[in-house]
């Protein structure tokens, strides 16, 4: 074995030994320790709902911050940070205790009965060790209960610029969401800008080689999309790829569920300004959340 393939096998067992349990590990395409231009997202949905009553997110809102810095720091050399769901009281104190870090907190809803600890804003966030230049935020609509769905962006610039994203939308999906995201970032892409889009999609693309059905996701996808095991769904018509996603190819799993047994957390890179092999996603279950943390791994150039 060479002493590449063997710095990757010791990288790959490490980084399955930091996941809760052999069901929460996806297949994915291993860490490169001589890669440049790295970054690690962690996308997570941190369901900031302390003080419900029967309710799975139960944690007073410092036990969910503490949550969220250690996932942070538990996998090395993350470079940013998606959440949904969060208090902003949660975002601010997150970013209190990572020195240098910055982002962006968009308000979606005032949560009852202070859940917040400090506060009643919950909304969408993304974080990062380079601060934003320019923030940009669509917003896609209004719930019944006066929850807004939006995207909030941010331009990064680590090892090479690009806009960093986190979004949250519908329950169901509706494609008209989707499709804003589509095109809200395709014309800085087809400037030659690299784009990353981690969020809480509430679509399950996994059904979509069981029935037959066309994902919603589909116009987001380049070449082939789809779950179970499997990638041949597609072609897709869009620009991206999703870090459980590899090449494609028949039997590579990228299916790992992220909420329950459904995969609704995606994180999203557009294929022309990132390495198209050297990427690669894992999860991590989380005591404070009904989703799991998704970690993805991919490689910018210029």
């Amino acid at each position: 074995m060479s002493r590449r393939a063997r710095r990757t096998a010791i990288l790959v067992a490490a980084l399955c030994t930091m996941m809760p349990t052999p069901a929460s590990v996806a297949s994915a395409e291993p860490e490169d320790e001589d890669a440049t231009g790295r970054l690690h997202l962690i996308q997570f949905n941190v369901c900031d709902q302390g003080h419900l009553t029967n309710h799975v997110c139960s944690e007073d809102w410092p036990v969910r911050r503490t949550e969220i810095l250690n996932q942070l720091n538990v996998w090395g050399n993350v470079t940013s940070a998606t959440f949904q769901e969060i208090c902003e009281s949660t975002y601010t104190s997150v970013l209190a205790n990572k020195p240098g870090w910055t982002g962006k907190f968009y308000k979606t809803y005032d949560v009852p009965d202070s859940r917040c600890g400090t506060d009643n804003d919950w909304g969408v966030a993304f974080i990062s060790i380079s601060a934003p230049s320019v923030i940009i935020t669509t917003i896609f609509g209004q719930e019944p209960n006066g929850e807004f769905r939006v995207m909030t962006c941010g331009n990064i610039t680590i090892h090479s610029g690009f806009r960093l994203c986190s979004t949250h939308l519908s329950p169901s999906g509706p494609q008209s969401q989707v499709d804003s995201i589509r095109n809200n970032l395709q014309t800085y892409i087809t400037s030659g800008a690299a784009v990353m889009v981690g969020g809480d999609f509430n679509i399950n693309n996994k059904v979509s080689c069981l029935t037959g059905i066309p994902t919603k996701l589909q116009p987001l996808y380049a070449l082939y999309y789809g779950g179970a095991s499997t990638h041949d769904c597609g072609p897709g018509n869009g620009s991206y790829r999703d870090v459980d996603q590899y090449l494609g190819v028949s039997g590579d799993s990228y299916d790992v569920p992220t909420l329950g047994s459904a995969k609704i957390d995606y994180v999203f890179f557009n294929t022309y300004r990132f390495n198209q092999t050297g990427f690669g996603g894992l999860v991590a279950s989380s005591y404070v959340s009904d989703h799991r943390v998704l970690r993805g791994a991919v490689t910018i150039h210029d």
